[in-house]
């Protein structure tokens, strides 16, 4: 789920063989993954579930990123695993908004040699796919320095970063502040993520309306669940957590807010809910999910 300064307006997600029962209308953007290894895979041996997430996204009129992880050790396997990439967007029948490399931490290359291989990786995709595409990167923090990565080289820049302490301090466009977030009409735990920097959600989605929904408009629940405040006087604060958030109102005990979504920060769950228009979050200590 992003939020832009604290107002969720609209569902973003990972889709992946982990994920694969979730795409329907109204939801902005998904990110759909190729989870295997390149180098395990042949062409022939398409994840079944990328096609199949594609095309129900394209089906439902919701935009998507398609993101694959880099294993890739040598130039060689770089070249060959971004036409593994390039042939398995394609066989999904649909172009992506964006191309996301993920640059993980467990990549198991030599950090002096991470950068050129996945330059390598991202000049043959831009052979392949056209010099127009947009490509966009997920690195974790650590890796963001050792590799010495350019802010301005992608598209934009998606950091993780679990809980308020890890919030990153390099420039970013994306953080994705906790895995174990939940949605309504999900099953298990969900990434989520905020809007950072000063591109706007359009840019992200393609869809310029988008920008007022987020900055403007309050969008209902889609869900008949209500959170009740359990505890005496509790606060409603502007982000998940207690560091870097602010107490914007306080509720009594007995009072039903409707449920938008949740997640985790330093291990105490959040839940984000509508009041007087407004989406604000209060902790699971004090309140409780209802029907």
């Amino acid at each position: 789920v992003f939020d832009m300064s604290g107002n969720t307006r609209k569902l973003f997600f990972p889709l992946s063989k982990y994920l694969q029962t979730y795409t329907k209308s109204g939801d902005s953007l998904v990110f759909i993954s190729l989870e295997e290894p390149a180098a395990k895979k042949a062409v022939k041996d398409i994840d079944p579930f990328y096609v199949r997430n594609v095309q129900e996204a394209v089906r439902h009129g919701v935009p998507f990123h398609a993101f694959s992880f880099l294993y890739c050790l040598t130039e060689a396997e770089a070249k060959r695993d971004a036409a593994l990439f390039f042939e398995s967007v394609v066989a999904g029948g649909y172009m992506p908004l964006f191309w996301v490399l993920d640059l993980e931490a467990g990549w198991g290359i030599a950090d002096s040699k991470a950068p050129h291989i996945a330059q390598v990786f991202e000049d043959e995709l831009y052979k392949l796919a056209g010099k127009d595409i947009r490509v966009a990167a997920y690195v974790a923090q650590q890796k963001y320095y050792d590799w010495a990565l350019d802010y301005n080289h992608y598209a934009y820049m998606w950091i993780p970063g679990y809980g308020d302490k890890y919030k990153p301090k390099m420039p970013c466009d994306m953080w994705q502040y906790t895995s174990t977030g939940s949605i309504a009409g999900i099953s298990g735990n969900v990434d989520m993520n905020v809007l950072m920097g000063t591109k706007p959600l359009s840019f992200f989605t393609g869809n310029s309306a988008d920008d007022a929904l987020v900055m403007d408009k309050p969008v209902a629940s889609t869900s008949q669940t209500m959170v009740e405040v359990t505890g005496g006087t509790v606060n409603l604060r502007n982000n998940p957590g207690v560091d870097g958030s602010k107490v914007i109102a306080t509720v009594k005990k007995g009072t039903k807010l409707p449920y938008i979504a949740s997640g985790e920060v330093n291990g105490r769950t959040w839940y984000k809910v509508s009041r007087n228009g407004s989406e604000v979050w209060i902790t699971s200590e004090y309140s409780r999910l209802v029907g």
